[in-house]
């Protein structure tokens, strides 16, 4: 068997690639002018996903609030590095995103003073930390550089990533997110199973009765399947399930007690009214996302047990 080190290190590895791979894809397809830049965010994002990373985080930090928030002020000053290059730079974006960063930061630490860090369940100032990293974003509140060009990933997409990851999992000691790319059989059995029994019985069929699927006589180039997937799978589906899954639906078991079920329902709930603004009608984005993540968490319970 593989000890603690080597997992580490092949993790650290495997997250390292995965870096590498997204930023080429992301490159050959908008351009590599400000690529480093965005390998730098990827790492914040996908470099988080590593066990061992996020202790020696949690140990570095401790109870500091000057070192809680240096890894926060290295993302502002990663973004004011691309800002400039991108020739957009401005003091108002600078601030906006300071006040981004720092909002859900000292509610984060409000949480850890009130708690004294020992209680991971949803509270108020938790529940106003996941609304400040989420709702600029939904409603663009911040600016709209992207990277590494302007057909790449939105900065803003990248902050909240990083932050909440940092937040919750360093600074907030919230443990059992599922927080990882080092999958392993049982992991994608399962994920496949559930995910073609959702496409087939609810998902394709549902869509298509409420026209949320529509028929196409445009065809994607071949070429571009790969790099879609890889967009939607590293900057909608992961980000999605980091922050209504990972974080808010772990927070709510844990507040209901461990209880599945009741904790389940709310987070579907509240999945499916953040999607509401997706299409018009409103009500047609709402049944998926509500349906699958009623089934998708269920997975999630099942594999961390």
């Amino acid at each position: 068997m593989l000890n603690c080190g080597a997992m580490h290190r092949s993790e650290r590895l495997l997250n390292l690639i995965l870096v590498m791979v997204v930023t080429a894809g992301l490159g050959f397809h908008a351009g590599w002018a400000l690529a480093p830049l965005l390998a730098l965010f990827l790492w914040g994002y996908i470099g988080q996903a590593d066990a061992g990373l996020v202790r020696a985080l949690r140990s570095w930090v401790g109870r500091s609030l000057v070192r809680s928030a240096l890894p926060l002020t290295a993302l502002w000053g990663l973004f004011a590095v691309s800002q400039a290059l991108a020739g957009t730079l401005s003091v108002r974006a600078l601030l906006t995103v300071l006040l981004y960063l720092l909002a859900p930061w000292a509610l984060v630490q409000l949480h850890v003073w009130l708690t004294r860090g020992r209680d991971a369940r949803l509270n108020v100032p938790l529940l106003l930390a996941i609304a400040c990293l989420w709702l600029p974003i939904e409603i663009g509140l911040l600016p709209a550089l992207k990277l590494p060009s302007e057909r790449g990933v939105p900065v803003s997409h990248l902050l909240g990533l990083v932050a909440a990851l940092y937040l919750f999992q360093v600074v907030a000691r919230l443990e059992g997110m599922g927080y990882t790319f080092r999958l392993g059989a049982r992991d994608w059995s399962a994920s496949t199973v559930y995910f073609a029994v959702f496409a087939a019985v609810i998902g394709v069929p549902l869509a298509v009765s409420l026209d949320f699927i529509t028929s196409s006589t445009q065809v994607q180039a071949v070429w571009n399947w790969p790099l879609l997937g890889l967009f939607i799978f590293f900057f909608i589906a992961v980000p999605e399930e980091i922050l209504f899954r990972g974080i808010l639906h772990n927070l709510l078991q844990r507040r209901l007690g461990g209880r599945v079920w009741p904790a389940l329902i709310v987070s579907s709930v509240i999945f499916g009214l953040a999607h509401s603004n997706n299409s018009d009608p409103p009500y047609v984005p709402i049944h998926l996302p509500f349906l699958g993540e009623v089934l998708f968490p269920w997975v999630y319970v099942l594999l961390a047990s």
